[in-house]
């Protein structure tokens, strides 16, 4: 008889808690469940125990082959950051399709999406070694990171033709370079649009007016009236008539103008133009282009993203993206810029990083729907990742001040080192600014003290180093992973941020912001490869996201 679905899905979740299946056999069931390939094709090799020639034939992947006493003692001293690169068969599946325009790969945290895009843009380097190719992301410490892992596959970039660096970088530079453009980009956008206001006389904040900006007029390059009256307002959840947008739009005028008077301009600007000039001269273009973490890309990016390669050619777009972990901005649909992935997305299914209990924490923290960048977004979204690892189940704690709870992260982190954890595997994470303050204090009076660690504080450029604890707010962690992970202050305060939401009065639009904190909250969980542990103190009670016991 053949099984359902749902009976496959229920065999699965009971055999990965029970241990029952080594890991081929746990691959196999996720195939007959999605009908990614027949059961013929699925049926194991009958081929005898007693003949481990064969077996290693059939089966490389659980086989290595030294070719020396000096391989076996190099692999035995390898480290973690040697072994990330490793690329399990249905990952090598993605990396190496041939396909004619832009390829999505997704998958929920820890399925190895960033190990895909390095072994992408080397197996696209050995295939276009003559030809342009560029690694992008993010933020800088996503960029280092990158490089870092592409040159453990293939050595030194010296040589080739690859880049490796963030698409802010890059738009910056071609601005400059290519468009020989000289305005610098705007780093208070919120006195601007204060000064617009005034100067206008507006009945509207600040509050309410900086959503509208950030979200649709400058994304979107809305330059006059008429545009912003017919625009959809994609990520905008709160309706507007016409009256208020007549009246906001004075406020939006004056502050393109202001902008123009202090010679300055926006990111968004930047990628336009770049975009524009790429669309003029194909020559400037790259053969290949491979993005990572690319759901948290706006409409500005994606227009430059689609205009830095040809994809009418084969190989020229990849893009690894995991919507739950849409941090920065609304999602919005990647066909609006010619950006088509239908029928060429690939999922990847199984979680090589977090263990099972952590990866269960993290996704009951997640909202119930997640709005998507393509059309079967919900069937991608439905693909639940299988945790192949099992350890400890989190540690969730509550104190009565916020002294005990420093106290209570300090134990941890001796627990940690205690256990053999090195101080540059573990992170702590807050939500804000203010939150971070006592934790920084106590890492440095306190355990630098005890026990002569340091402390480094990550940001969007800035990585982490071997042989310090690492901290920083929630956003910081994009990207990252450790063996240990603290997240302080989880609170109805912090998460969701007071600061985000407190001026949100339409209800659907404060859903909305309350659902991208939730992701935000998965994300930093998600870092955690062993140890996940969550405190907070009563100044405003328990976060509402935290899932009960």
């Amino acid at each position: 008889t053949q099984a359902t679905g749902e009976q496959l899905e229920r065999i699965l979740v009971q055999a990965l808690d029970d241990d029952w299946f080594p890991e081929d056999v746990i691959e196999r069931l996720i195939h007959l469940k999605d009908k990614t390939k027949s059961y013929r094709e699925l049926l194991p090799p009958q081929v005898s125990v007693l003949m481990p020639s064969e077996l290693m034939r059939r089966h490389p992947r659980d086989f290595w082959s030294p070719e020396s006493e000096q391989e076996i003692r190099k692999a035995v001293q390898r480290g973690w950051q040697e072994w990330i690169i490793f690329l399990h068969p249905a990952q090598r599946e993605a990396v190496e399709r041939d396909l004619k325009g832009a390829i999505r790969v997704g998958g929920g945290a820890g399925t190895g999406k960033t190990v895909v895009a390095a072994h992408r843009t080397a197996w696209l380097a050995t295939r276009y070694p003559n030809e342009p190719i560029l690694l992008t992301t993010f933020t800088g410490v996503l960029a280092d990171n990158l490089k870092q892992r592409v040159e453990q596959i293939i050595g030194s970039l010296y040589g080739t033709r690859i880049e490796v660096l963030t698409l802010h970088a890059l738009a910056r530079r071609l601005f400059a370079q290519q468009l020989n453009r000289t305005e610098a980009i705007v780093e208070d956008q919120n006195a601007l649009l204060e000064q617009a206001i005034r100067e206008v006389n507006s009945p509207y904040s600040l509050a309410f007016a900086r959503p509208e900006w950030e979200t649709i007029i400058d994304p979107w390059q809305v330059r006059d009236l008429e545009t912003y009256l017919q625009i959809e307002r994609v990520g905008r959840k709160m309706p507007l008539q016409r009256k208020q947008r007549e009246e906001l739009w004075q406020v939006f005028e004056r502050m393109w103008r202001l902008l123009e008077e202090h010679h300055l301009t926006t990111f968004s600007a930047v990628c336009y133009a770049v975009a524009e000039y790429l669309n003029q001269h194909p020559e400037a273009c790259y053969r290949c282009v491979v993005v990572d973490e690319a759901q948290d890309f706006g409409p500005a990016e994606l227009t430059l993203i689609r205009a830095l390669a040809p994809t009418d050619l084969e190989n020229a777009l990849f893009l690894c993206a995991d919507t739950r972990q849409r941090i920065y901005r609304p999602a919005v649909p990647w066909l609006r810029f010619g950006i088509d992935t239908r029928g060429r997305s690939y999922t990847l299914r199984v979680n090589y990083r977090t263990t099972r209990q952590i990866q269960d924490f993290a996704e009951r923290v997640l909202p119930e729907a997640i709005e998507g960048v393509q059309e079967d977004e919900t069937r991608i979204l439905s693909d639940r990742p299988i945790a192949l690892m099992h350890g400890v189940v989190p540690e969730v704690r509550g104190y009565e001040s916020r002294e005990a709870e420093m106290r209570g992260l300090k134990e941890w982190i001796y627990r940690c080192l205690n256990e053999n954890i090195q101080p540059g595997e573990i992170a702590i994470f807050a939500r804000s600014e203010n939150a971070l303050k006592p934790v920084e204090t106590m890492l440095r009076d306190e355990v630098s003290r005890e026990r002569g660690i340091q402390a480094r504080r990550l940001k969007r450029d800035t990585p982490p180093v071997p042989h310090e604890i690492n901290y920083g707010t929630a956003h910081n962690a994009k990207g990252l992973e450790f063996r240990a992970v603290a997240v302080v202050q989880v609170t109805a305060g912090h998460f969701p941020n007071y600061a985000a939401i407190k001026d949100v009065v339409d209800t659907a639009e404060r859903k909305a912001t309350e659902d991208q904190e939730r992701q935000l909250l998965y994300t930093v969980c998600t870092r955690a490869r062993e140890r996940l542990y969550i405190s907070w103190s009563p100044t405003t009670g328990r976060s509402t996201f935290l899932p009960n016991r």
